[in-house]
C-alpha cells in the first residue's frame, strides 16, 4: 500500500508515525515544502518573545533524522502543483530546482496545515508586518525589536484578540513596547470564552498597559518609510513600528479544493473516520474539519494537539473506505 502524505507538520508526523507502526507493507511518503522546524510549534513564539526560552525552535519535538529512521521517504523542499484524483495522482516541484515529479498514491493524506488570514486590504506587504506562523517570523520580529535604539518607545499593533492575538499583546508589553490591540469583534477570544471572561481578559490587558480596541474595521495600512505603518480603520488612525496580524487561518487546501468538499476555512469537510468526500483522500489537523458532538457541526480548530489526534486516527482508518464499500455492497445482497 502506498500512502503519501502532504505535510510534515504534527498532524503528518503523527500519521506517519501511526502508518508505519501498524502497516507492515506499507510504503510511506512524506512531503513538505519546508526544509527546517516541522513539528515548531505555534506556542513557542509568544514562549520565545518572553524570553522563556533561547530559539522559538526549541518547541520542536521530532527532527528530520527521526523520521528518516522510521523508514519515511521524506521529501522535504518539495511543493505540490496539482492532484489528478482519477489517477490518484499528484504533481510535484522542488523548491530550488524547479525540477517536476509525480507520485501515485494508494491512499492520500492531506496534512496540509494552513496559512494566516490576512484582511483583503492593501499595504500588509510591508516588512513592518509580521504573521508569527514559522520560525523565521518570529526571529524576525524579535530582531526588529533588538535593533530598534529605544524599545520602550516602539508602537507595536497587534491586529487580533484571539488567544495567539492576546499573547502576542503581552509579549510585546514584556519587551517594554506601546501595545495597542485591535479586536474586530466586541469580546477578546470569542471563539473560546463567554463575553464576562472575555470582559475581564481585556480588563487584565488594560492593567498591564495594553490599549485594547474592539469593532475595528481596518480600511487601509499604508508604509511610512524604515519608520513603521499607518493603518487607517473606520474610526480611527494608528502608527505603529511593527504590525502583528493573528486574525486567523485559513487551510492550506487551495490545490485540492475541486477534488474534495470543502467547509469552513478552507477545510476539508471530513466524515468520523477523517476520510473526505473522495475515497482514496483523507484529511488532517488544520486541513481538516472537526466534527462537534454536542452541536453536530463542522467545526474548523486548529491546535497542535488536535491534529496529532487526527493524524493517528487516520492512519488507523486507512483501510475504513474498503471495509464501508463491503458492507454497503452486503446490504444490497
Amino acid at each position: 500500500m502506498k500512502v503519501v502524505i502532504v505535510g510534515a507538520s504534527h498532524a503528518g508526523i503523527a500519521a506517519a508515525q501511526r502508518v508505519v507502526a501498524k502497516y507492515a507493507d506499507a510504503e510511506v511518503t512524506l512531503i513538505d515544502r519546508r526544509t527546517t522546524h516541522l513539528s515548531f510549534i505555534g506556542a513557542g513564539a509568544h514562549m520565545y518573545l518572553n524570553g522563556e526560552i533561547d530559539s522559538p525552535a526549541a518547541t520542536d519535538y521530532c527532527e528530520d533524522e527521526q523520521l528518516q529512521t522510521l523508514g519515511v521517504d521524506l521529501r522535504l523542499g518539495v511543493n505540490v502543483l496539482s492532484l489528478d484524483a482519477d489517477q490518484r495522482l499528484l504533481s510535484l516541484e522542488a523548491v530550488e530546482t524547479g525540477e517536476q515529479t509525480t507520485i501515485r498514491y494508494d491512499r492520500l493524506i492531506l496534512a496540509t496545515g494552513s496559512t494566516p488570514r490576512i484582511p483583503a486590504v492593501p499595504g500588509f506587504e510591508s516588512k513592518h508586518v509580521h504573521l508569527l506562523k514559522r520560525v523565521d517570523d518570529v526571529i524576525a520580529l524579535r530582531q526588529a525589536l533588538d535593533t530598534a535604539k529605544d524599545v520602550a518607545n516602539q508602537q507595536v499593533i497587534v491586529l487580533g484578540g484571539g488567544l495567539a492575538g492576546t499573547e502576542a499583546a503581552m509579549a510585546m508589553r514584556n519587551a517594554g513596547a506601546k501595545v495597542t490591540l485591535l479586536h474586530n469583534h466586541d469580546s477578546l477570544a470569542s471563539g473560546y470564552f463567554d463575553h464576562d471572561f472575555s470582559e475581564r481578559l481585556a480588563e487584565l490587558l488594560r492593567a498591564h498597559g495594553i490599549d485594547v480596541v474592539t469593532n475595528f474595521d481596518v480600511r487601509r495600512m499604508e508604509d511610512v518609510a524604515d519608520r513603521g505603518v499607518v493603518i487607517e480603520t473606520a474610526v480611527d488612525t494608528y502608527a505603529a513600528n511593527e504590525v502583528i496580524v493573528t486574525i486567523g487561518m485559513l487551510a492550506n487546501t487551495m490545490t485540492v479544493g475541486d477534488e474534495v468538499t470543502i467547509g469552513v476555512n478552507r477545510s476539508a469537510v471530513v466524515d468520523e473516520y477523517m476520510y473526505t468526500t473522495n475515497p482514496y483522500i483523507l484529511a488532517v489537523g488544520d486541513a481538516a474539519t472537526s466534527k462537534n458532538p454536542q452541536l453536530q457541526e463542522n467545526w474548523s480548530i486548529m491546535h497542535a494537539s488536535g491534529a496529532v489526534r487526527q493524524g493517528i486516527l487516520a492512519a488507523e482508518n486507512l483501510l475504513k473506505s474498503e471495509l464501508v464499500h463491503q458492507e454497503a455492497r452486503l446490504r444490497t445482497v
